[in-house]
């Protein structure tokens, strides 16, 4: 029993401490492109629910989960969404993603929201 709490425990702080790079890293993209409220709050929402779905976060890089999510969001809010060169440029520089690892998880994670963005 308590080795399988302090497990489960030690997964919920690794999942916290993992949103909360995700979010900073939404907040430095929305400062850097300007991009609107409503599509931060859209993007926090959208990993709120991947995390309580049991997506494992943990598995993907930052700047490929937090790049996938802000397209997605501002595919749906922006009159001018972000591009993914932009974001491999702007705020991925050094990840070494491609924009064919974006489509794919863009695909991944709008399964698993079953294409439900709002």
């Amino acid at each position: 029993g308590l080795i399988l709490q302090r497990s489960a425990d030690n997964t919920a702080i690794k999942r916290l401490l993992r949103r909360n790079s995700i979010v900073g890293w939404f907040y430095n993209a929305q400062e850097l492109l300007s991009f609107n409220r409503s599509t931060l709050y859209l993007s926090i929402s959208i990993l709120d629910r991947l995390i309580l779905a049991d997506f494992e976060v943990e598995d993907y890089s930052t700047n490929l989960l937090a790049g996938t999510i802000l397209l997605i969001c501002s595919k749906f809010n922006e009159i001018y969404p972000v591009q993914i060169k932009t974001i491999i440029l702007k705020l991925s520089a050094n990840s070494g993603l491609k924009r064919n690892e974006f489509v794919a998880m863009e695909g991944v994670l709008l399964e698993k929201l079953k294409y439900n963005i709002v």
